[in-house]
């Protein structure tokens, strides 16, 4: 079982991800205002992410470059919130990400004006959200001071405010919604026909498949409770039997390359830390043979202090300290003053 919070982050960057999906969230749940400025026809899909890694599995981004109406460049920066408590930080986390987006533009373009940059929250959780949406509510500062203090709105999508008619949209927009918001119903088993049923009117078979896919693998990771038989089910409800099938290998496959990908990563960090070692004790003995060369033998204590250091750049600087002191104890003294 994969780690059930980042499962919610990696659902909704896979599905929205794709450049239609994304296109028909912004063109259904951003206010119509915000909307009517931009040309979502344009819609570029980034694979930035301004996230810290300390943050991962609690919040997740999306970087959308688009234009609006009048041609000029703009961005829309989606926070994905899942945590089980609204964050009162989400506003000054917004904010830093902005003038990290701003100093890109800047490094990359080297001109003004910086392009203006949409903030939106989705919220997936169990408790509604029910913080201010500006950033100087975070900053209490007196009516003479306000003119210094930065100021900007986010807009929100709060999953958890939504009944099943408010999720509108095509299929490839609605079935993950409707999906994230039953995630955490204890009756999800029950409502997987009926949210996954949509996804049988896409008359793309690769991206139906796709979708279907992305879907099933997300409740596996997300919910112990659902079982395989049970998805399998619900899914050959609603596909022909072959498709179905189809469907539950493809999860399989994902499932097994997930894993392989893992071993992967665990056997690449395990190779580089054995590679470090390796190299931090050839660095030591270095060390110590141009120190025996020169001294003869070296005290015990002194090869301890040697033996401890952990840093393998400073101990590929010791060979020539020791190659030019005078003595152990002018070599000693210089190891005791680099700490």
């Amino acid at each position: 079982m994969s780690d059930v919070p980042r499962s919610h982050d990696r659902f909704f960057r896979r599905v929205f991800s794709q450049r239609e999906p994304a296109r028909e969230l912004l063109r259904e749940y951003l206010p119509a205002e915000v909307a009517q400025l931009l040309d979502l026809d344009s819609l570029e899909i980034t694979d930035s992410s301004y996230i810290e890694d300390d943050l991962r599995g609690h919040v997740a981004d999306l970087v959308l470059r688009v234009r609006l109406q009048d041609g000029r460049r703009a961005v829309v920066y989606v926070l994905v919130e899942h945590k089980s408590v609204p964050d009162r930080w989400v506003a000054l986390q917004l904010l830093r990400y902005m003038t990290r987006i701003w100093d890109d533009y800047r490094r990359q373009a080297r001109s003004l004006p910086l392009p203006p940059i949409i903030p939106l929250v989705f919220h997936q959780g169990r408790r509604g959200w029910n913080l201010p949406t500006d950033f100087a509510a975070l900053v209490d500062a007196p009516r003479e001071l306000a003119p210094h203090v930065p100021d900007f709105g986010y807009l929100l999508i709060d999953l958890t405010r939504f009944s099943d008619p408010d999720v509108r949209g095509p299929p490839t927009v609605t079935v993950p919604l409707l999906l994230m918001l039953h995630i955490f119903d204890d009756d999800l088993e029950a409502r997987l026909v009926a949210v996954l049923m949509p996804v049988a009117g896409i008359m793309d078979a690769g991206a139906r498949m796709e979708l279907f896919v992305t879907c099933v693998y997300y409740v596996e990771n997300a919910r112990d409770d659902v079982s395989e038989a049970a998805l399998a089910r619900a899914v050959k409800q609603v596909l022909s039997e072959d498709e179905g099938e189809r469907v539950m290998q493809s999860v399989a496959d994902r499932h097994r390359e997930e894993g392989r990908q893992q071993g992967l990563q665990q056997g690449l960090q395990q190779g580089l830390q054995q590679g470090l070692q390796q190299g931090t004790a050839v660095a030591r003995e270095a060390v110590l043979e141009v120190l025996e060369s020169r001294f003869g033998s070296v005290p015990e204590p002194l090869r301890e202090r040697i033996g401890r250091i952990e840093d393998l750049d400073a101990l590929r600087r010791l060979p020539r300290a020791a190659a030019i002191c005078e003595s152990l104890a002018a070599f000693r003294d210089a190891l005791e003053g680099n700490g």
